[in-house]
């Protein structure tokens, strides 16, 4: 008997009002979903990272290549983003810039001189491509 007294006191706690009966509001709160941080590089002039402006012009690195940019204007932000499954490098002829993109990373940069710029992978080097910045 005393078991069942035992059975019947738990039995009723578990259906309390006490964090959600039928009486009481309940809510349900979800985290969100976190997805990896994309990778960022510092480099030095005539491009820089700028984490908080909207890029113009997005350059896509996919297929082991580059995609195509459209000329773009001194000040302009460029969105570099490596969306093949191996890391890569937007490495300027010249040396003025090298960035290093993890798969799925996305770095961006302002543009502060006129001028073209023919880059490549470092990692890659039959990978190549020119892109064009006018005052």
């Amino acid at each position: 008997m005393r078991t069942m007294l035992m059975i019947t006191t738990i039995a009723l706690a578990a259906c309390s009002t006490v964090g959600g009966g039928a009486d009481s509001p309940t809510s349900t709160t979800t985290a969100p979903t976190q997805t990896s941080a994309p990778s960022t590089t510092t480099t030095s002039s005539p491009a820089t990272t700028v984490p908080d402006a909207a890029p113009v012009a997005t350059l896509t690195i996919i297929g082991f290549g580059f995609s195509s940019v459209p000329t773009l204007a001194v000040g302009d932000v460029l969105e570099i983003s490596n969306q093949d499954d191996v890391p890569h490098t937007w490495t300027d002829d010249d040396g003025s810039f090298d960035v290093s993109l993890q798969p799925g990373g996305i770095s961006t940069h302002t543009f502060t001189e006129a001028g073209t710029y023919e880059f490549f992978c470092r990692l890659h080097p039959s990978m190549r491509g020119t892109l064009d910045v006018e005052d």
